[in-house]
């Protein structure tokens, strides 16, 4: 069992038995609301008792067996944990914000759940709060905020570069040559000055030409080195930069693709879109910007601070004196700047989630008018987006005067101090104006240095957020799969699953399918009929039981070669905004044109794929809909026919077909399933007349199996559902 949180000490040695589950409240029964996350009460689940516990006592103490049950009830604004005892007489036990309730309503789930069953054991709850702090996490986050270390990212983004090591050491060492061009060119004009320009005396100025004109064109030789370097450096790193974007977001994006679909179904598209995108991005800047110039930035810092220490040593600790405390500065307001950039990065995560929807639903939007409605949602998030943004940088730029003015103080110093010295003829005019430049150039790499953490910040979150995803779970691991074919019966024996493991969906399903049955699957909406489905296409794996085909478990089948014998009609339809033919070919790549044009006869497309102006290359826009429903549902089951399945899924495939195509497309489907196993899922139970057998769920159990006259004389649930099924036909005649 993961417990959410962990107990403080004060609050663990209250305790008389094992700490099994625990929740932390933030509001107490005076309405006092705690936002310093200090003194938390907790909700503690234990063996045998329920304790609350507040202020270093206990405050309740309730033995299990004297609860009937637990309670997460929604208020306005808030939420409260309600017990009702034996005897049904009702009591608060604590209030929380809205910003936690979901926990709670999971903690009562699981509460139940061992109040059923005396086992926690195999429950892991996903983490709603900090165990550090209890702070709660954002939606499809497990990372904190408050606690979260930027540089701990940041090591993982190094074996990213490993690839480009090469290109990155030129870099670096093209881009500190230039460095020391810059450098070097100082020192030239210092010497010109001292060496070459003599002061006034009775006989005039005296200039040394001859030295003079080599110290000139070696500073313009160097300078010129600089400007090669820096465009070669400048081509390599735009290139560096587009590599690190290519290979990261492909290896990225092929890990969404890989995500089980109990881990894939916590992201919207509209997240999954924003960290392919903006935090790629995010990362790619830094390590080909920020990254390589870092380096590059200290290093010239060192190299300065190293020449003047050794031109004049007091002069350069009064110059440096002020650092220290800017590095105060910059440190505390970095953390600040991190919290706003943080929730910056969760507003723009939602601005795109928001314009995802839209632009998916737009052909709703129109429907209902709401053009204007979506407008101003847009623009309301698009602004919460901006003034978060902006809050980060006014946030900074308040204090940037601040840190400039303790920079600069350190010239306007030097600039006396040096002038005193040339006046007393211990330091020369030239040495001067080299030292000063120096002093300025340092300033460049330390403003760089000092803006370092909004860069940081920035990419540290994107970092976190790539990787956070990369860390999930995803469908394969090192076991070896066997490739069998499928040419044997089905077996569901003890299934059970449920998506959260304390609400089962299914309970103990067991049945027996020959090959070639037609099996009709039925019952009442949401007693898993679907569920059922998804774990025989192995989209969840089963919790309890197995399913086996030619008696090896499904779960030790190669599932690649498994789904390849598997064709599928969703109930939803779902074609790419591409071709008619490019669509068809989708289940089977290889397939030439005369194998699609016969899928598509059968399926009773053909007709009016060849009325199209382009035909089978006619392109049928987003999601298909420049084509009717029932269109698109006979292209669906076009693609599975040329599939070729061994097994095949219909969940509700006639659905969206008036009765005269519906009758074709039954034609074509009995056609098609001969020699093949069928499940079939249908709400219009007329549609599994033909069934060799019928499923009937109820209460995520299978409560009748039988053939449709064998059932309709039991008059048992299928009776009912039929004869209700008729009175609304009546009614609607």
């Amino acid at each position: 069992m993961k417990v959410n949180i962990i107990l403080p000490s004060w609050a663990a040695n209250l305790l008389a038995d094992e700490n099994l589950l625990c929740a932390a409240f933030d509001i107490y029964k005076n309405g006092a609301k705690n936002e310093q996350n200090t003194d938390k009460g907790y909700t503690v689940l234990t063996k045998e008792h329920l304790y609350i516990l507040h202020n270093n006592e206990i405050v309740e103490k309730i033995p299990l067996c004297d609860i009937k049950e637990l309670r997460a009830d929604q208020l306005i604004g808030a939420g409260r944990l309600v017990c009702i005892n034996n005897n049904d007489s009702e009591k608060v036990l604590c209030y929380f914000t809205q910003k936690i309730f979901a926990h709670f309503g999971e903690f009562t789930q699981v509460f139940m759940y061992y109040k059923e069953t005396g086992n926690i054991s195999e429950i892991e709850i996903d983490a709603k709060v900090c165990e550090k702090c209890g702070h709660p996490f954002k939606r499809n986050s497990n990372i904190c905020p408050r606690c979260m270390k930027k540089f701990t990212a940041f090591l993982r983004i190094l074996p990213l570069c490993k690839i480009y090591k090469k290109e990155i050491a030129i870099i670096t060492i093209f881009a500190a040559i230039c460095e020391m061009t810059r450098i070097i060119i100082p020192y030239f004009q210092r010497i010109m000055i001292d060496e070459y320009i003599e002061p006034i005396s009775e006989k005039g100025a005296s200039i040394g030409l001859g030295g003079f004109y080599i110290l000139g064109i070696s500073a313009i030789v160097v300078q010129l080195l600089f400007m090669f370097l820096w465009e070669a450096e400048f081509k390599i790193r735009i290139t560096l930069f587009h590599s690190i974007s290519r290979n990261l977001r492909q290896d990225l994006f092929k890990k969404i693709q890989y995500l089980s679909s109990d881990t894939s179904s916590k992201y919207s598209s509209g997240e999954l879109m924003h960290r392919l995108q903006h935090d790629v991005m995010e990362i790619d800047r830094f390590i080909s910007g920020a990254g390589i110039e870092m380096i590059i930035r200290v290093f010239s810092f060192v190299i300065l601070a190293i020449i003047m220490f050794v031109t004049n040593p007091v002069l350069t600790l009064i110059v440096i004196a002020p650092f220290p405390f800017i590095y105060i500065i910059v440190k505390k307001i970095s953390q600040r700047i991190h919290h706003l950039f943080h929730r910056a990065w969760h507003q723009s995560k939602r601005l795109g989630e928001v314009l995802h929807d839209i632009l998916n639903g737009i052909r709703v939007v129109k429907s209902y008018g709401s053009e204007k409605k979506e407008i101003e949602r847009f623009r309301v998030y698009s602004k919460k987006s901006a003034e978060f943004i902006t809050r980060g940088e006014v946030y900074w730029a308040k204090f940037f005067p601040f840190i400039t003015f303790f920079v600069r103080i350190g010239e306007f110093i030097v600039i006396y101090f040096g002038a005193q010295a040339v006046l007393s003829q211990t330091m020369m005019i030239g040495e001067l104006t080299q030292y000063i430049t120096y002093v300025s150039m340092m300033y460049i790499p330390l403003f760089w240095i000092i803006h370092l953490p909004r860069q940081l910040t920035k990419a540290g979150i994107s970092a976190t957020k790539t990787f956070e995803l990369m860390d999930e779970e995803d469908e394969f691991d090192e076991k070896e799969y066997v490739k069998n074919d499928i040419t044997g019966k089905v077996v569901f024996e003890n299934v059970s699953f449920g998506y959260k493991p304390y609400t089962m969906v299914l309970k103990d399903i067991s049945f027996s399918i020959n090959p070639g049955e037609i099996i009709g699957i039925v019952g009442p909406s949401g007693v898993g009929k679907s569920t059922l489905i998804n774990l025989l296409m192995r989209l969840y794996n089963v919790q309890k039981g197995t399913i086996t085909i030619n008696g090896t478990n499904i779960n030790d089948m190669d599932k690649d070669h498994y789904k390849s014998q598997l064709g599928v009609v969703l109930q939803e339809t779902f074609l790419f905004d591409a071709s008619i033919l490019e669509n068809l070919q989708y289940s089977a790549p290889k397939a030439d044109f005369e194998s699609v044009m016969n899928a598509a006869k059968i399926a009773n497309a053909h007709d009016f794929i060849s009325k199209l102006p382009d035909g089978y290359n006619t392109r049928i826009g987003d999601r298909g809909y420049t084509l009717s429903g029932g269109e698109r549902q006979r292209i669906a089951i076009a693609r599975a026919i040329l599939h070729n399945p061994k097994i095949l899924i219909l969940d509700e495939a006639t659905s969206s077909l008036d009765a005269e195509t519906e009758k074709l497309i039954q034609d074509a489907l009995d056609k098609l399933i001969k020699g093949r196993t069928t499940f079939a899922i249908a709400h219009r139970l007329s549609t599994l007349r033909n069934a060799n057998r019928l499923i009937v769920l109820d209460d995520g159990k299978v409560s009748e199996m039988g053939t449709h006259m064998e059932l309709m004389r039991n008059k048992g649930i299928y009776y009912n559902l039929v004869m209700a099924q008729r009175q609304t036909a009546k009614i609607s005649k």
